[in-house]
């Protein structure tokens, strides 16, 4: 018989939005309360400008949200009212102020962008390639994972955004402001203009050019079969992020549907290291150039281009177990 105590955990995001730490936080929580057990609660700043409705909306449907205007004031009390035993928070890894009493709860914090200021009762990372601070690597790891449902290839967004079926598609997904890396939007300008056939779908990104067919802009995606039926609709993922990645999911979710992701090594590298031989890489303007007029979906699409196979809910949900909760020694009398 399983005697384990079931833990109950608050996960925190300074907002809920429509960015990779909401939805892994999302990720974690639900499979926490389905996968491990556990219960899950959520907890944000109801006053951040980057709150999004529909985020807020979604996480609703499934967990109990705690929102929060002043951390100091009102953070201990929302942890003791409802019976916390751990709070979670991803931090971009330096110290913040947010953090829960000792004799409130447990804190574990997980590192986005560095490893600078352990604190925390555990302190880990997204991935082996986020920043450490003096040589210190002896960091454990808990990655996102890939989460995404399985639909029929031929269930996209063509038909609907006029896109012939013959059209190559290059798609776009990320942070609104972080298609970036200088002359890349103007390559793609030059491109789109001189090649009826070429597409580029771009989703949650700052339009640069708006009087061409062929370069659509989509807004944020939220629903996850939505999420599917845009990644679908392309051959392969133009990345362009000029600070890098220290995961990057969206390049996870393009790569777990088979589709080629075209990068550079630029800024942090994870991407470069997780996506490996299973990543076509740009240099310069001119080779992505040749990429882009070159790329041949029917070749492309008979390649085994998926580097995320690993990175499963039940594996990650395990990693997480190990790393957030057992350590914790959290007592079935608390």
């Amino acid at each position: 018989m399983n005697m384990e105590k079931k833990i109950k955990i608050a996960f925190h995001d300074n907002q809920l939005c429509e960015r990779g730490t909401t939805v892994s936080l999302y990720d974690y929580a639900y499979y926490n309360k389905y996968y491990l057990g556990n219960e899950s609660i959520i907890m944000y700043c109801n006053s951040h400008q980057y709150n999004f409705p529909d985020v807020i909306e979604k996480f609703s449907k499934e967990f109990t949200l705690r929102p929060y205007g002043n951390w100091q004031q009102e953070a201990d009390n929302i942890l003791k009212e409802e019976k916390c035993d751990i709070l979670y928070m991803q931090k971009a890894g330096e110290w913040d102020n947010k953090i829960a009493s000792k004799e409130i709860c447990k804190t574990v914090v997980h590192c986005v962008f560095n490893t600078y200021f352990p604190h925390g009762d555990v302190y880990a990372t997204i991935s082996p390639y986020v920043m450490y601070e003096k040589g210190n690597t002896n960091i454990p790891v808990v990655p996102y994972m890939i989460n995404l449902p399985d639909l029929p290839d031929n269930i996209n967004m063509r038909k609907a955004l006029n896109i012939p079926d013959d059209a190559v598609v290059f798609g776009r997904h990320g942070g609104y402001d972080q298609f970036n890396i200088p002359r890349v939007p103007e390559l793609v300008v030059s491109i789109a203009k001189n090649n009826p056939k070429i597409y580029f779908l771009l989703c949650n990104t700052r339009p640069f050019y708006e009087n061409i067919p062929n370069i659509i802009y989509i807004d944020k995606i939220i629903d996850l079969n939505e999420k599917v039926k845009f990644i679908n609709t392309c051959d392969a993922m133009l990345w362009a992020r000029i600070d890098g990645e220290t995961f990057g999911l969206s390049i996870g979710e393009f790569s777990s549907k088979n589709k080629p992701v075209i990068a550079a090594k630029i800024g942090s590298d994870a991407h470069f290291h997780l996506l490996g031989d299973k990543g076509i890489w740009y240099n310069s303007l001119s080779e992505l150039h040749n990429i882009l007029t070159s790329f041949n979906p029917s070749v492309e699409k008979t390649k085994d281009w998926n580097a995320f196979r690993d990175y499963t809910y039940d594996k990650v949900m395990d990693k997480f177990k190990e790393v957030f909760i057992k350590p914790l020694d959290i007592r079935a009398d608390k």
